[in-house]
């Protein structure tokens, strides 16, 4: 099982890859972030193209709990935030009841054979 905070195969925690997200979204912020380092902020950005490629796979996994006509990861994101809060809520729904993360489909969230 995957510690919580932790993203799967990801160096970054869940708390710094929803600030990101929300600031990339458009949603405003606590303050300012941190600062990354580059190593960082380059894995934020494969995160967020990541979420971009798998919209219309996500919009089917959480299905009512999103409105529809979203089209693209911004909206995607602003409704994930508003549906299920946080980070941690999501990855939480979408293993528990699809065996998918956020940013990919991992051996780890398999169910067992």
């Amino acid at each position: 099982m995957l510690p919580s905070g932790l993203l799967p195969y990801r160096p970054v925690r869940a708390e710094r890859l929803q600030a990101d997200f929300d600031q990339r979204a458009g949603i405003s912020s606590h303050g300012p972030d941190p600062p990354v380092t580059v190593k960082e902020a380059d894995c934020l950005k494969r995160a967020w193209s990541s979420l971009a490629a798998r919209v219309h796979l996500l919009i089917k996994a959480f299905g009512q709990l999103l409105p529809s006509g979203i089209e693209n990861a911004q909206r995607l994101w602003q409704a994930l935030r508003q549906s299920k809060n946080s980070v941690a809520s999501m990855l939480g729904f979408l293993s528990q009841h699809h065996h998918i993360s956020l940013l990919g489909n991992y051996r780890c969230l398999r169910p067992p054979v």
